[in-house]
């Protein structure tokens, strides 16, 4: 080590004299030396180290290989045990063996074999079942003869319901026909009706008897509103005139399913002129007619209060249990048709055999001895 100061050179041994003579200090010379004896220690480490890593990957390839021979030893022997398990195709006049988990070389060969018991099984069963009358059937023909009937009924039904509408729309113009009684006649009605009071059905208010059923029209009307009663589908009903309003609701996306008639939300009854008579056929003892109509004025006349309302009503609400009859039994043919069908289908025959031990018995049913 040396170095200028003051112009003056100067080394190590000239400022530190005890450094330059290692004899008399023996301690200083490990001190300078191991440096270089580090340098040897790091690298015959990673001499080691490098050793150590291909060492290290040698035996992982020499277990890999190792493995990989077992794996191909345990393959061998369980293809020669599959081998020797495998089966001969059930197919007709096949001889490749069978696909694993399966009884067929393919799916052709099912098909063939399927075809083939169809062809020589399904005759017998035909013939079997021919042989011996089925209860069930008899009994489903019996059911098809009473839903016919039935049908017809209603039909029949549904014809005089139609004649009953317009004889009502032909009374009803005969009603507005008649002329209108005078106002003498009106007062000395209303003079010797006497003042009762009723509560109404729907709002529970004590109502006088005169105004009672126009109150109650009324109330009906209002809570009905708040109700709805809709159908995604309109209504197609082949003949059939003035049944349900079927008007669309753009918000619920729903058509209406009241009676048009008694719809309070989408048919509102026309404003009674003062010259319109009521036209109500009057009766004796409820149910006879005595061929007279009521000749108030309709503005006035509490008793007959939307009496053609009602009336049309009553038409429709029967020609719609009628047409519910209909559609009900119209199902129940669909399903004793189904069952008959299904009855005697392939796979019925095929799964299901009926062995008749004695030829003379035909009742297969076992009787209860009396």
């Amino acid at each position: 080590m040396s170095g200028t100061l003051g112009g003056k050179k100067w080394t190590a041994k000239a400022e530190r004299p005890w450094m330059s003579d290692t004899e008399e200090f023996p301690f200083l010379e490990c001190a300078l030396q191991k440096p270089a004896v580090n340098v040897k220690k790091m690298e015959n480490l990673k001499i080691k180290v490098e050793w150590k890593v291909t060492e290290m990957k040698e035996k992982q390839k020499q277990k890999q290989k190792q493995k990989l021979t077992e794996k191909w030893k345990h393959t061998e022997k369980t293809d020669a045990k599959e081998l020797g398990l495998l089966r001969q195709c059930l197919g007709p006049g096949c001889v490749y063996p069978t696909r694993p988990g399966s009884k067929y070389c393919s799916d052709d060969c099912g098909m063939k074999l399927a075809a083939d018991r169809i062809y020589r099984i399904l005759p017998q069963r035909i013939q079997q079942w021919q042989k011996s009358p089925c209860i069930a059937e008899e009994q489903g023909k019996k059911m098809l003869e009473r839903i016919h009937r039935e049908q017809q009924d209603i039909h029949t039904r549904l014809k005089d319901i139609e004649c009953h509408f317009h004889e009502l729309e032909a009374i009803i113009l005969r009603g507005k026909q008649q002329a209108v009684c005078s106002d003498e006649e009106v007062n000395g009605n209303d003079r010797n009706s006497v003042n009762l009071q009723i509560f109404c059905v729907s709002c529970g208010e004590s109502v006088s008897m005169h105004v009672a059923l126009r109150h109650m029209e009324r109330c009906f009307a209002k809570y009905e509103c708040k109700m709805s009663f809709g159908s995604m589908y309109p209504t197609c009903i082949e003949g059939a005139t003035r049944l349900f309003c079927d008007v669309y609701n753009p918000k619920s996306k729903r058509y209406c399913k009241r009676l048009q008639v008694l719809c309070p939300e989408h048919s509102r009854d026309n404003k009674i002129s003062d010259d319109e008579v009521c036209g109500c056929p009057l009766v004796h003892n409820v149910f006879e007619v005595t061929g007279n109509f009521c000749c108030l004025p309709k503005r006035l006349c509490n008793l007959h209060y939307c009496w053609e309302k009602l009336r049309r009503a009553e038409v429709d609400l029967e020609r719609i249990r009628a047409l519910h009859k209909l559609e009900e039994l119209v199902e129940q043919e669909h399903k004793v048709r189904t069952a008959m069908t299904n009855r005697a289908g392939l796979l019925a025959l095929m799964l299901h055999q009926t062995i008749q031990h004695d030829p003379l018995t035909t009742d297969l049913r076992s009787k209860v001895d009396s």
